[in-house]
């Protein structure tokens, strides 16, 4: 396998998992339980061992007027996969990561051609035994409303408003203080397709 922390030293090793997904249907409710593994062990490649786990529960109810969902899942991986992405290709650490996400939803059918949607994404991301490594747990928030109008048979109009909040803890160095970092944006989209 590739040494993520793109040095000269020699990795080898394997990479294994696998998962189930379990669905319940009904007329009007859905769910899906979405357990998965991974595990990764090297002979060669000091600290790139690694226990992955995952589960996603997804739920899903459809009336006539309206919809609901709410998805939440559970996942803690290693920083040699994700935070290559992330953070860069400078990173030589190796820590475990917890997230947890959560994400209800509504749409409403007010008529046969319009709908408004609602939703609400909530991560929480920590790090684990990530003393001295520069990881810093944080949250991220998105709240978000639109209108989806069906103006004729080939074209449909929307709207879309989006209110974001990154949040991240103290890094734990005394030279920065006691203060945590956030930011919030606001955007907004519309077309028609």
């Amino acid at each position: 396998g590739r040494n993520p922390r793109l040095n000269q030293e020699a990795a080898w090793g394997f990479d294994t998992g696998g998962g189930v997904n379990l669905k319940a249907q009904g007329e009007t409710l859905t769910s899906e339980l979405l357990p998965r593994f991974n595990f990764r062990r090297f002979v060669i490649g000091e600290n790139l061992n690694a226990d992955e786990y995952q589960v996603a529960f997804n739920n899903d109810w459809l009336q006539e007027r309206y919809a609901l969902g709410l998805d939440v899942a559970y996942v803690r991986d290693s920083t040699l996969t994700n935070e290559f992405d992330e953070t860069g290709a400078v990173r030589v650490d190796i820590t475990n990561r917890d997230s947890l996400l959560l994400n209800p939803n509504a749409t409403w059918f007010v008529n046969d051609s319009t709908a408004v949607t609602s939703g609400f994404v909530f991560n929480d991301v920590s790090y684990v035994d990530a003393e001295d490594t520069g990881f810093v747990d944080y949250d991220y928030k998105q709240g978000t409303a639109g209108i989806n109008h069906r103006w004729r048979d080939n074209a449909t109009v929307f709207a879309n408003f989006y209110v974001s909040e990154f949040q991240a803890a103290d890094d734990g160095n005394p030279l920065n203080g006691d203060q945590t970092s956030e930011t919030r944006s606001y955007s907004g989209m519309a077309g028609v397709t």
